[in-house]
């Protein structure tokens, strides 16, 4: 199984994680840059859901300062869907 190994887990995630961004360039318009992977969880729901944290700015932008942003990435055999992605909502204290 590919998800086993630690590496090929890093490794898969940070494929969702240029893939994530590349379908939302294309969807909205926007010209994120992928920057640095923070975090993920992996749960199994017919396939794999990927929750990712990522750092990424968007060149397009008048403020092109790096923001955080949340993805869910579904892998089923052989396909992959970007079901969501978004500015991680602020932090409550």
């Amino acid at each position: 199984n590919e998800y086993r190994s630690s590496q090929n887990l890093v490794t898969i995630t940070l494929f969702f994680c240029s893939a994530a961004i590349e379908a939302k360039n294309e969807d909205y318009g926007t010209q994120l840059e992928f920057l640095e992977y923070v975090s993920a969880n992996v749960t199994a729901a017919q396939g794999f859901c990927f929750y990712i944290t990522l750092w990424a700015k968007d060149l397009s932008s008048p403020d092109p300062e790096p923001k955080l942003y949340q993805t869910l990435v579904r892998k089923f055999r052989d396909e992959m869907h970007v079901h969501e992605f978004k500015l991680k909502p602020p932090q409550q204290e």
